[in-house]
């Protein structure tokens, strides 16, 4: 994907939350959403305003501040997904973020997102009580790897890196993903448009919260 400017399951195991403060994570997948109406916008403005929505998957590397493993029962790296409005705009978010982790400034120069997988930055994490009241994880802001964690070595990555772009629309990745995910990608006019199918407005099932995987 270019980016050119002006363009919970019931289980036996505990469900961890990643804790808040600052957290080495690895940037190894995004899954490009489409575009739908913002629910927040809805909610806030009594409006309809439409957007495109990209996914970052971070997983976690180190330990909490009781020198836990930022890991599943099962030694693998907890993961937290951030939603991100898909704009080069220099005042939205996935600008800033860009700006402050890799010092990259997408309101200027062109950006292919799939060269950014794999890369490590510093995640700024805070919990939150959700509609549900349930607490959740929220990465709030990326900045550069210290250079404490250079000079000792970054760690090896987990996950392998992945993508989902609809401008390079690979049907096997579309079905690899979950049931939910697919029924709402499918909604979008990005997806009708690349199955040929009739043009109708965007869905208003948005996924609005940073989640855990």
């Amino acid at each position: 994907m270019l980016l050119a400017p002006n363009q919970k399951t019931n289980t036996s195991k505990e469900f961890k939350i990643v804790p808040p403060g600052s957290h080495l994570v690895r940037f190894f997948k995004y899954v490009d959403c489409g575009t739908h109406i913002d629910e927040g916008t809805k909610i806030r403005e009594n409006k309809i305003k439409y957007v495109h929505k990209v996914m970052f998957f971070f997983e976690f590397h180190g330990e909490d501040a009781q020198g836990q493993p930022l890991a599943t029962d099962d030694g693998k790296p907890l993961v937290l997904v951030k939603f991100i409005n898909l704009t080069t705009h220099e005042k939205g978010t996935l600008a800033k973020i860009l700006k402050s982790w890799l010092n990259i400034d997408i309101s200027s120069e062109p950006v292919e997102l799939s060269s950014l997988l794999g890369k490590f930055g510093l995640a700024a994490v805070s919990n939150y009580v959700n509609k549900a009241g349930e607490t959740q994880a929220s990465i709030d802001n990326l900045s550069p790897v210290p250079n404490i964690y250079l000079k000792a070595g970054l760690p090896e990555g987990h996950n392998p890196v992945d993508s989902f772009d609809f401008e390079k629309f690979d049907s096997e990745k579309f079905n690899a993903l979950s049931d939910k995910m697919k029924a709402w990608l499918s909604k979008s006019p990005e997806y009708r448009a690349v199955t040929g199918q009739k043009e109708t407005k965007p869905a208003e099932e948005f996924y609005n919260d940073d989640v855990p995987f």
